[in-house]
């Protein structure tokens, strides 16, 4: 009986901190959102920075994706490449990615000669071209 119990109190305190867990990570989750609202990084340097770049990729009209980055002299900076679930079956970045690319290399007016995917060695990145660069860091 004892030994019953003692599972009962064991198992009922895994369950009391998943739900504190649970609870913890949506409020954590609600939190980050609304400040992200608030203080959205990507629609405050669209505003302010005139060198800002959003690549769209839409499917059957609706926004399935975007990335966004900054221009620097003759080079696209991505910082931002972000999605909707629902469209992940269709990489709807990595053609809104490409398409980009092969309309900046037809595009005789462009200044454009790279594009930056920034850190990480996403997959996308490679099938898309991309080769790695030494990245220098200088303290003064």
């Amino acid at each position: 009986d004892r030994m019953h119990i003692a599972r009962v109190e064991q198992k009922d305190a895994r369950l009391k901190m998943r739900l504190l867990r649970y609870v913890s990570n949506y409020l954590r989750g609600r939190y980050l959102a609304a400040k992200d609202r608030k203080y959205s990084i990507t629609k405050n340097s669209m505003k302010r920075i005139d060198e800002s770049v959003i690549i769209l990729s839409k499917l059957n009209g609706n926004i399935a994706g975007y990335m966004y980055g900054l221009k620097d002299r003759q080079e696209i900076r991505i910082m931002q490449n972000c999605f909707k679930d629902e469209y992940a079956f269709y990489s709807p970045m990595f053609r809104g990615a490409y398409d980009y690319i092969i309309e900046t290399i037809r595009n005789d007016n462009s200044d454009i000669t790279v594009v930056d995917f920034t850190r990480g060695d996403e997959t996308y990145k490679y099938k898309l071209g991309g080769v790695e660069r030494m990245l220098y860091h200088f303290t003064f």
